[in-house]
């Protein structure tokens, strides 16, 4: 049902080089409930959140790697906001090894918002996060 809380799988490709020891963010974009006859039909926008949490469940993001070796199967996740209000996703010690640049990942999140339709969905920014360092740099993109 849209609006509802599901599993979504998300495929992206490394655009340079992980460590195993590296984790990646996931900033996702704001959902927007409106239909495009609501939206032609002059009705105001007011996206919300795309993370539909179950009461006193909120920060707890169900994930997992689909790529066997390159990502463990279960993946420690946990759900936070940036400065500007954006949801993000932290990826905990998710790599089973290194992860060469240009390979193809694969992961399922749960908790997302079903979407108005089966459109591909843009907006998402994928970050590479040094256990050191903090945020360095955005190392995906989206497929």
């Amino acid at each position: 049902m849209v609006g509802e809380a599901t599993k979504v799988q998300i495929k992206f490709e490394t655009t340079g080089k992980m460590l195993k020891s590296d984790q990646f963010r996931l900033t996702l974009p704001k959902w927007d409930p409106l239909t495009p006859k609501e939206i032609k039909d002059g009705s105001r926008r007011v996206p919300i959140s795309m993370m539909k949490f179950e009461s006193g469940k909120t920060g707890v993001v169900s994930c997992k790697g689909l790529v066997r070796f390159k990502l463990k199967s279960e993946i420690k996740c946990s759900h936070s906001k940036d400065k500007k209000g954006n949801d993000f996703v932290l990826f905990e010690d998710p790599f089973a090894e290194d992860v060469n640049e240009g390979e193809e990942l694969e992961v399922e999140m749960g908790m997302i918002r079903n979407p108005m339709s089966g459109e591909v969905k843009t907006g998402f920014t994928f970050s590479l996060v040094d256990a050191e360092l903090g945020l360095t740099s955005e190392g995906f993109s989206s497929l």
